[in-house]
């Protein structure tokens, strides 16, 4: 009988007695664990492994076109209802996809099924995907940053796009970026695009949320995204 063989069984087993006694933390811990040794074990036998094979964008393009940096993070992610921890990703911003690989310098990216994608996480960042359907028509498919959470959370949605200009000199590309901001709201999405509809929408606890903004001491325009996790973190806070 095989490690992985065992390993799986010892999984099954687990799992059966973490169902009957889910107050039992050192058992979660160890499930947690061999979960973690059973995925080692199987490397790029992974499922989750199984997708596109995704390719690296010319180095012609000026910028890059992942999420914040061009260098493999280390996450975890559920995809297909399944957890996988401590796999190796970059999001991709112009496909809206999330790439992964069981070896950085093995040269085997692969871009998974978005759809099965349920939420990832990665260097302090944590993204969820939303779709039409889920949100009842309010929001387009696509993986959202979650910005903060509690009675009211905020989400960025950033994409970038391949754009490009001729000139006598030739032909320059590059990666343009575009970031839009949400907040969820009694069930409600709604579309920040100014400081006006951000204090507009948190009304309730306008003096808390006004407070957070002036002690933030930075511009609004300049620094969208600090401005909103201040706003709606004040008001979580509110009673």
């Amino acid at each position: 009988m095989n490690r992985v063989f065992v390993a799986f069984l010892l999984l099954t087993s687990i799992g059966a007695q973490a169902q009957e006694n889910l107050a039992d933390s050192s058992l979660l811990s160890k499930l947690h664990e061999t979960r973690r040794s059973y995925d080692r074990e199987r490397g790029n036998q992974l499922a989750i492994y199984n997708g596109i094979q995704h390719y690296p964008y010319s180095p012609a393009i000026d910028g890059i076109a992942y999420f914040q940096a061009d260098e493999w993070k280390k996450g975890s992610v559920i995809f297909s209802d399944i957890l996988y921890e401590e796999i190796f990703m970059k999001y991709d911003l112009v496909t809206d996809q999330l790439i992964v690989t069981p070896n950085y310098d093995g040269g085997l990216f692969m871009a998974l099924y978005s759809p099965r994608v349920k939420e990832f996480s990665f260097g302090g960042s944590r993204f969820v995907r939303l779709s039409r359907e889920s949100t009842n028509g309010e929001m387009p498919d696509g993986f959202y940053q979650v910005l903060s959470t509690g009675k009211v959370t905020a989400f960025a949605r950033t994409q970038k796009f391949i754009e490009e200009k001729v000139d006598i000199t030739g032909i320059s590309r590059w990666f343009e970026m575009k970031t839009r901001y949400y907040v969820l709201k009694d069930g409600k999405y709604k579309m920040i695009r100014s400081k006006n509809d951000l204090i507009s929408l948190l009304k309730e606890h306008r003096r808390e949320v006004n407070q957070a903004l002036s002690n933030l001491k930075l511009k609004y325009r300049k620094n969208v995204q600090q401005n909103i996790v201040a706003a709606t973190d004040a008001y979580n806070q509110s009673n």
